[in-house]
């Protein structure tokens, strides 16, 4: 099956944002400032290399299983990153400065990580937390499904952002509890073709993992579909 490419009108509209971007930006980097960036990097690689890395996939797991408090939906978690002024600072211009280059270092940089944990790829689906309607309209792309996108493209596997949608409308967790979080995501996800899941890996992508509701609401209606198992990998763990 292919990968998911992007609709002409994304693409074009990417295209030409990029081209805007590199003509009036100066190519310094976001963090540190340096100015001889190539013209392709947004962040120069000493900055990537000082975000501190997250913990281990068991370390994370434990820890959302700690903070949900709730039934385990999915069987492990991960994030490349943990939370830091530089990190946080690329993922809001990744978010609401369409900086899309994030997303293809990003997932890059996600890819490298994502071999050491030495899974099969027969059955690896690539599964984006997507958004609702209206907020997709509203910021114009979903950042996780560019950060899966590139991840499975550097791994040559398949992302499906048709997999799962958003049906209900929620307010942001930024300012919620870990269970208001949690009843503010409840049911608000379904699936679509669901004979994809079927004995499957699903490897399901946000850009930020905090308490895990958001990831776990999505992985609790993949499991009823019966995948092989569920993987949760996060840019970031907050």
């Amino acid at each position: 099956m292919p990968i998911l490419k992007p609709s002409k009108f994304v693409s074009v509209a990417r295209f030409i944002t990029e081209a805007f971007q590199d003509v009036i930006l100066p190519h310094h980097c976001l963090s540190c400032h340096k100015v001889d960036l190539a013209r392709d990097e947004l962040v120069c690689d000493n900055c990537w290399k000082q975000i501190p890395r997250a913990g281990t996939p068991d370390e994370i797991t434990a820890f959302l299983e700690g903070s949900l408090q709730a039934p385990i939906y999915f069987h492990s978690a991960w994030a490349l990153w943990n939370f830091s002024p530089v990190m946080q600072q690329i993922i809001h211009q990744l978010k609401y400065s369409e900086l899309w280059k994030l997303a293809d270092k990003i997932g890059k940089l996600m890819a490298e990580a994502f071999n050491a944990l030495n899974l099969s790829p027969d059955d690896l689906l690539i599964v984006p937390v997507p958004l609702h309607r209206t907020r997709l309209r509203e910021r114009g792309y979903n950042q996780s499904a560019l950060i899966a996108g590139s991840l499975a493209a550097e791994l040559g596997l398949c992302c499906r952002d048709d997999i799962l949608q958003r049906i209900r409308y929620t307010k942001t967790q930024t300012k919620l509890s870990a269970i208001e979080r949690q009843k503010n995501v409840a049911d608000a996800f379904r699936v679509s073709h669901s004979e994809e899941i079927r004995g499957a890996t699903v490897v399901l992508i946000d850009d930020v993992l905090t308490t895990g509701a958001t990831m776990n609401a999505c992985s609790k209606v993949l499991a009823a579909f019966h995948p092989r198992q569920i993987l949760l990998l996060a840019a970031v763990k907050a």
